[in-house]
C-alpha cells in the first residue's frame, strides 16, 4: 500500500506547500517521507493522516528517526510554531 496524495488530500486538504501553482503535500525518497506544510496547524493535519495511514497498512513511524525541520522566508529566518506536533501522538523533535 502506498501513501498517496488522494489519501492525504481526503484527511488533511490543507497540507502541503504551494509550488508553482500546485500543492505538494510530500516528497517520497525510497523508504523516506517529507510531509510539507505552510503552517503547525496543517502539519498536526497531516501527521494525523499519516497515523491514519500507518494504521490502515500495518505501518509504523520510527519516531526515533522523525524530525521537523521549520524553513521561514521572514527576515532573520524565525521559525516559530512547530514545536508542537506529535508523530502518532507522541511529540516530535525539532
Amino acid at each position: 500500500m502506498l501513501l498517496s496524495s488522494q489519501f492525504l488530500r481526503a484527511r488533511a486538504p490543507d497540507a502541503g506547500v504551494d509550488c508553482g501553482g500546485r500543492k505538494l503535500p510530500f516528497l517520497l525518497y525510497a523508504d523516506d517521507l517529507t510531509l510539507l506544510s505552510a503552517d503547525s496547524a496543517g502539519l498536526q493535519r497531516a501527521l494525523d493522516a499519516l497515523s491514519d495511514f500507518c494504521g490502515a497498512s500495518g505501518l509504523a513511524v520510527n519516531v526515533s528517526k522523525s524530525k521537523i525541520v521549520a524553513f521561514s522566508s521572514a527576515p532573520g529566518g524565525a521559525c516559530r510554531g512547530a514545536t508542537g506536533c506529535f508523530i502518532p501522538r507522541q511529540p516530535a523533535g525539532v
